[in-house]
């Protein structure tokens, strides 16, 4: 695990610094709290990339994760703003150690407020290819295929309380979505025995 702020750094590991800080707004809140992070580290803890759950958390990116899934910028600014809303929403204090529902709920909703305010493709296609459409509970975490103009429908054997998690997600009231909602509808969709293969 190397710091790619407070040590040597490797010419790999400093264009990723500087692929993060030219991604993200200058003067925002998502730049100030990148900033209240301790520390950013490459480190393989966590196959994508994660948030300690701890007072002054650091930021962990996995090297291999965003060498292959993370080409173009916009696919950079989703992942890091995706763990930055995690430090924003509480969810590194909220609770010591979230249970895989909450942090499937937690991924669900900000890749939802993400996806709401950065609408266009290049931006929203980063969730797409991860979380195929197909696949259940994974399409909870990306637009349907055609949002926000045409949006797929939900395949055949999505029960109603999927399909009241994406309207949550990704319907026209979404702004008066909250945690509690989305989290309500889940916990009916998703048999405990599902949980164990998240």
């Amino acid at each position: 695990m190397k710091s790619l702020f407070h040590s040597r750094v490797t010419d790999s590991e400093r264009r990723l610094r500087e692929r993060i800080f030219n991604v993200l707004p200058a003067a925002s809140f998502q730049m100030d709290r990148l900033l209240q992070l301790l520390d950013i580290v490459e480190s393989d803890r966590s196959p994508t990339a994660c948030v300690e759950c701890t007072h002054q958390p650091r930021l962990h990116l996995n090297p291999h994760f965003i060498a292959e899934h993370c080409p173009n910028d916009e696919d950079l600014f989703m992942l890091v703003m995706h763990e930055l809303y995690h430090v924003i929403l509480g969810h590194t204090r909220l609770f010591p150690r979230a249970t895989l529902l909450n942090n499937l709920v937690f991924d669900a909703v900000i890749n939802s407020m993400l996806c709401q305010q950065f609408r266009d493709p290049v931006y929203t296609q980063f969730f797409q290819k991860l979380n195929p459409w197909d696949s259940f509970p994974a399409r909870l975490l990306a637009p349907p295929p055609g949002w926000p103009n045409k949006p797929a429908t939900l395949p055949s054997g999505a029960n109603k309380a999927e399909r009241r998690a994406m309207e949550l997600l990704y319907g026209e009231n979404h702004e008066s979505t909250t945690y509690l909602d989305v989290f309500n509808a889940l916990t009916e969709c998703l048999p405990d025995e599902d949980l164990e293969t998240l």
